[in-house]
């Protein structure tokens, strides 16, 4: 078997080479050059919901890294100002509706979010929440859900459906009202859900 095909690109004025297909996350991580995300697992398929791991490839407009394939001579920019604050606008953007502190923060204080939001200063948010809020679910006798506290990002359900093939939780509604959903949308005690944890990570 031979191997993959070698192709050369330039991140942060380092010159790398990576496996082609390799996306620019990888190739960034792969060469200790870190890039925030808050949607993307190693475990799980790239989505580029978050959009935190934004970079300039020299395009009109900023791509999420976690998404885009690397290109034989693509030059990255992972940490200008101008992607900086495009980052901390996605931040700040994202605690709008999040309460801070929020339920994990206040337990086990590894909110990934929160711990963004005050690398950037964002912690309070200068745009307005939603109007209408989400509530909780406690239904469950080992998990709580603070759908207010999610950002949507999917980890929970690629974790559930990827990694466990639980196929339990998954998006319903749209625009403002999109939430995370247990089965045909049951209280996560109701549901088909088998309590591994998997959602948690």
């Amino acid at each position: 078997m031979s191997a993959a095909a070698m192709i050369e690109l330039t991140v942060d004025g380092k010159k790398i080479s990576v496996p082609a297909g390799t996306s620019v996350f990888d190739a960034a991580r792969l060469n200790n050059i870190e890039i925030p995300t808050l949607c993307h697992q190693q475990n799980e398929k790239p989505v580029g919901v978050c959009r935190v791991c934004v970079v300039d490839v020299g395009a009109r407009v900023f791509t999420a890294s976690c998404v885009r394939p690397a290109e034989p001579g693509m030059v990255v920019t992972t940490n200008s100002e101008k992607v900086k604050q495009a980052r901390s606008t996605l931040v700040e953007l994202l605690m709008a509706d999040h309460p801070s502190p929020c339920a994990r923060e206040r337990q086990s204080s590894d909110c990934e979010l929160e711990a963004l939001a005050k690398q950037n200063g964002r912690l309070a948010s200068r745009y307005a929440p939603q109007g209408t809020r989400r509530g909780v679910d406690e239904s469950s006798m080992s998990i709580g859900v603070d759908f207010d506290a999610c950002i949507l990002c999917d980890r929970c359900i690629r974790g559930c459906s990827e990694v466990r093939e639980n196929f339990v939780l998954g998006r319903m509604g749209k625009g403002a009202t999109t939430r995370i959903a247990f089965d045909n949308n049951v209280p996560m005690g109701e549901s088909s859900c088998v309590s591994c944890g998997e959602c948690m990570v």
